[in-house]
């Protein structure tokens, strides 16, 4: 019984999207201390965007990343704790 009612807090989007986020987190070792940031959402087409910057300590420099996969390729991503990014 109480599978089923944590199972039923899920929302799946919000996860996929939170694994995705965490995986380029891990991948980068980026922590709360790191101008490491990972966006996901999901776009009109049902696909996953995926936006990223990773700045120098000072935040003077950075670089900007942009991915759109499909949610199946979010959720393997998440899985696999890699990101896969399309520059």
């Amino acid at each position: 019984m109480q599978a089923e009612y944590l199972a039923s807090l899920n929302h799946e989007e919000t996860r996929l999207a939170v694994s995705c986020e965490r995986a380029f987190l891990e991948k980068l070792e980026g922590s709360c201390r790191t101008p490491i940031a990972g966006y996901a959402s999901r776009n009109e087409d049902g696909n996953c965007l995926f936006r990223g910057l990773v700045a120098s300590p000072d935040g003077i420099r950075g670089m900007n990343f942009f991915s759109i996969m499909t949610i199946e390729t979010c959720s393997l991503v998440s899985k696999a704790s890699k990101v896969i990014i399309i520059l």
